[in-house]
């Protein structure tokens, strides 16, 4: 009974004990744990990117920069980046680094900036169109080793407007006659797209044109008292063209024109030349009643005398003054001359003579004819408006007649000598 008891009492203890241990006794408890700081994780963005495209003998290329910075506080790593070019909808090329920061660190520090190396991407393929727009993929890490993206999109600027490739011509402008270099002579094209383009010979006669467009046109050259000259020329085909320019040549007639009256048939006009070069000159008429008096070739300045062929009727006449390079002409007007009517000489038997009075352009505008022995023409005077006769001594014992005939162009008379 005894040992019942005291296992009740054991029993009861032990529950006590419990109890008082869950409600809170003097049993000490353990303290709490203090809560983990939460793991700072890297934020990188493109700020910005800078794109520009050229051409290339093939194909195109793209110059591509990106601007990064980090706003969460933290270096981060950037793992590599992606370009993708695009026209429109089609997708033309891309490219990938793992080394986009110039130096090889590839960091970007906490709340800061950094640039990547410039990414020069070029596309020979012919077949694609010019790129307008470029995407960035930014790939990146921190301490915490994870991995994240960010990405950016541009546009690719249109390329500037292409400059035609351009050429030089040079070539020598030489003196006809000594073959030496003319300085100061002038080049200038004439047309197409080059129309305007110009230059100017230095003391040895030698030009360099620049900034030509290949092309075909027409190139002139001058100088002063020289002719000028012009040839086809192909750039940049034919890179040289030189001219071989003949001294300049030229004359004005002064008076250009006149008039000859029957009382003068002959006169005169002066050569003058327009340059500075004494060439040489000739003169000739295509007028067979027309006769040049005096010299018929010359250089510089002369002095041309033309004489002309009486005729009844009124006509034009001229004399050509010609040069290596042109001609001139002085023309001129001849006015019609005349010859007295018919008229009848008496003389005695003795020898004897007299003078008719029969106008210059009568006399040298015929041809006389003597149709008897016995009369003379003994020549003229008064400017060949007095024609000098003469007669034989009638010995016969009767009286005598003969004529003197006068035939031209248009041009007649007749005198009869009648002598007892």
């Amino acid at each position: 009974m005894a040992a019942r008891r005291q296992h009740q009492l054991v029993a009861i203890a032990t529950l006590l004990a419990l109890v008082a241990t869950a409600c809170g006794g003097h049993s000490p408890s353990p303290a709490p744990a203090s809560p983990a700081s939460p793991t700072l994780r890297a934020n990188v963005g493109i700020a910005s990117l800078t794109v520009s495209g050229e051409t290339r003998a093939v194909g195109e290329a793209y110059r591509v920069t990106l601007h990064l910075h980090e706003s969460a506080g933290t270096a981060a790593t950037i793992l590599a980046v992606d370009l993708s070019f695009t026209n429109g909808s089609t997708a033309l090329l891309s490219t990938h680094d793992d080394q986009p920061i110039a130096g090889g660190s590839n960091v970007c520090p906490a709340n800061g900036s950094v640039d990547t190396k410039e990414f020069v991407v070029a596309d020979a393929d012919v077949s694609h169109a010019y790129a307008t727009a470029v995407q960035a993929k930014v790939t990146f890490t921190d301490s915490s080793t994870a991995v994240a993206t960010t990405t950016s999109s541009a546009a690719v600027p249109a390329l500037p407007p292409t400059s035609p490739q351009t050429f030089t011509l040079a070539g020598v402008i030489t003196d006809g006659d000594t073959r030496a270099g003319i300085p100061g002579a002038s080049l200038s094209v004439l047309n197409g797209s080059n129309t305007g383009k110009s230059a100017v010979t230095d003391s040895t006669g030698t030009y360099v044109m620049h900034d030509l467009v290949a092309e075909t046109f027409r190139l002139r050259a001058t100088a002063s008292n020289y002719d000028g000259g012009e040839q086809n020329v192909s750039v940049p085909a034919v890179p040289r063209a030189d001219f071989i320019l003949a001294k300049s040549c030229g004359y004005i007639l002064t008076p250009s024109s006149g008039t000859v009256s029957p009382g003068d048939l002959l006169d005169t006009f002066a050569v003058t030349p327009t340059t500075a070069n004494d060439c040489a000159w000739t003169a000739s008429t295509p007028d067979a009643w027309v006769t040049i008096i005096g010299p018929t070739t010359g250089a510089g300045s002369g002095t041309i005398g033309y004489a002309v062929v009486p005729s009844g009727v009124t006509r034009t006449g001229s004399v050509v003054v010609s040069w290596s390079t042109g001609n001139a002409r002085f023309s001129f007007t001849a006015t019609a001359s005349t010859c007295p009517a018919p008229t009848t000489l008496t003389f005695s038997s003795s020898a004897g003579g007299s003078f008719l009075t029969m106008g210059a352009g009568c006399i040298r505008g015929t041809t006389q004819t003597i149709d008897v022995p016995w009369i003379h023409i003994n020549g003229t005077m008064g400017g060949a408006t007095l024609l000098e006769v003469s007669v034989d001594a009638n010995g016969s014992g009767a009286p005598r007649t003969g004529h003197i005939t006068f035939v031209g162009d248009s041009l007649s008379t007749q005198v009869t000598f009648q002598q007892s």
